[in-house]
Parts: C-alpha cells; structure tokens; sequence
C-alpha cells in the first residue's frame, strides 16, 4: 500500500503543479487584466495636469500580472525537470 502511494505523490505533485500554473494564468489573464484595461482608460483620459494615481495604478498591475504570468513558465520548468528524471 505504501510503494502505491509512494509512486501516485509523483503525479500528485505534478498535477498540481499543472493547477497551479492554470490557476495563476486565469487570475492573470481574468481579473488582473480586467483591471489593467480599466486603468489604462483611466490613465489614457486622465488630464495632464491631474495626478499620477492612475499611471501608477497601472504600473502595479502590470507587476503583478508579469509575476503571475512567470509562475507558469518556472512550474513548466519544473515539469520539465521531472519528465527528464524519468
């Protein structure tokens, strides 16, 4: 029973690896990209002579959002390690 559950952790892991990878791409792409577009608006009708909130806004989500889309390519990288060990 236990070389049974020994040899499943190996799939466990990497499936949810895989989830993890699908999860950070869905937020990514679904809110924090809904929010990029609404502070892109925001910044592109903001007056020059207004504050930097909107700019600034904008730039914090596209931090975000390059972090949440490089946890698929580091969990692809560790797919890809474990498929080569096998």
């Amino acid at each position: 029973m236990t070389e049974c559950v020994r040899s499943d952790m190996p799939v466990v892991a990497r499936l949810a690896v895989t989830a993890g990878m699908l999860a950070a791409t869905a937020y990514a792409d679904l809110v924090v990209g809904t929010r990029i577009e609404e502070a892109r608006r925001a910044v592109a009708t903001a007056t020059a002579g207004g504050t930097d909130a909107p700019r600034a806004l904008f730039a914090r989500l596209h931090g975000l959002s390059t972090a949440l889309h490089a946890i698929p390519l580091l969990g692809g990288l560790v797919l890809l390690a474990w498929a080569m060990q096998d």
